[in-house]
């Protein structure tokens, strides 16, 4: 059986925004959700909490009380509240109505404090659910992918009660100023219970207890090259804003970008993102990984990943159009559920 969990990154932008934080999250979000609803499907919705901390550290209390309240209405319909963290909020300055950030903020390895910047983070979205009797936060997703100090975090996350973590996409690397990962050595198919003390990367060790929920990749050539390029190009008004700048760590000259976008066009592979893939694209992908389950006789669990910011009606309307494909033609291969669903199910972190 495969388990998708379908996962929102609940944050706002990190550079000019063109619209107001309730168009760009909180109207996104309820879009969204009454497009879930409709279809009975929940998802996890992996809530950037520094920003609500900044916001009412300067007494800018409208937006925090609009995301307490659409925290609550989730958690109310069944749909999943989880941790997710920019730590570039710490350190963002309000000057003339707009936030201005440093790229060197963006990684918790970046700053002197990581474990009291986590903590920080997770009270603060455990204070906006309150006392709601849905509110299971097991799960964590770094920003931007970046999942370091890994150790500390992974440890701090674990004294925390996070058992869960979605940081990882398989085969893929980023460095840059802001973002540096690189889980290119990573190949894992699904789900794997790892030692915090040791590492995503520490398989097989003798106390494993949490577990990585990656976000699903899909590196096969040629297919990958079909999912970006056979299917229609997704019609998307434009962002409501600018997408957060990429400044290279090294200078690179042309013929040497070019070279890297041809060397990563083999190499790097497609991310199971509702943002960008068109519906056909994102059941190739699904299709893949229950390929895979049937023939290692194992349930496997991986994320799709979305971001209410960028989302739009016809990005809506794609991913009910994957919802309805995997009900029409996988409906007792594929389930779809939330980090909650999969802490109830996956006995290895209860022991």
């Amino acid at each position: 059986m495969l388990h998708i969990l379908l996962t929102f990154d609940y944050e706002l932008f990190f550079n000019e925004s063109y619209c107001s934080e309730k168009e760009i999250l909180i109207d996104s979000t309820e879009v969204i959700r009454k497009a879930l609803d409709k279809e009975e499907i929940k998802a996890t919705f992996f809530v950037d909490t520094p920003c609500v901390y900044r916001y009412k550290e300067i007494g800018q209390d409208l937006f925090p009380t609009m995301v307490e309240q659409q925290v609550n209405e989730l958690l109310d319909d069944k749909h999943d509240i989880q941790l997710h963290l920019h730590p570039s909020w710490f350190k963002a300055q309000y000057e003339g109505e707009k936030w201005k950030f440093e790229q060197n903020d963006y990684s918790l390895d970046k700053h002197d404090n990581p474990v009291e910047l986590i903590k920080k983070a997770k009270y603060t979205l455990d204070s906006l659910a309150g006392s709601n009797s849905n509110y299971n936060c097991c799960a964590y997703r770094a920003g931007g992918f970046c999942l370091s100090p890994e150790e500390e975090i992974l440890n701090t996350l674990y004294r925390l009660g996070i058992v869960f973590d979605s940081s990882v996409c398989c085969g893929v690397k980023m460095e840059s100023v802001a973002q540096t990962y690189d889980w290119t050595g990573i190949r894992r198919r699904g789900q794997w219970c790892f030692n915090p003390l040791e590492g995503v990367r520490s398989i097989g060790s003798n106390s494993c207890v949490m577990i990585e929920i990656p976000v699903g990749t899909f590196a096969q050539i040629p297919q990958k090259w079909s999912l970006t390029h056979g299917h229609p190009k997704l019609n998307y008004p434009p962002f409501k804003g600018k997408a957060s700048p990429v400044e290279e760590i090294r200078k690179r000259n042309k013929i040497e970008r070019i070279k890297d976008r041809l060397v990563a066009s083999f190499t790097t592979p497609v991310l199971f993102s509702m943002d960008s893939l068109h519906f056909n694209a994102l059941y190739k992908i699904a299709q893949d990984y229950m390929t895979v389950s049937q023939k290692e006789n194992r349930e496997i669990y991986i994320c799709a990943i979305a971001h209410p910011k960028f989302s739009s009606n016809e990005s809506v309307e794609n991913m009910l159009q994957f919802i309805k494909k995997v009900r029409n033609h996988q409906k007792n291969g594929i389930d779809f559920i939330t980090f909650s669903d999969a802490y109830n199910r996956l006995d290895i972190i209860r022991q």
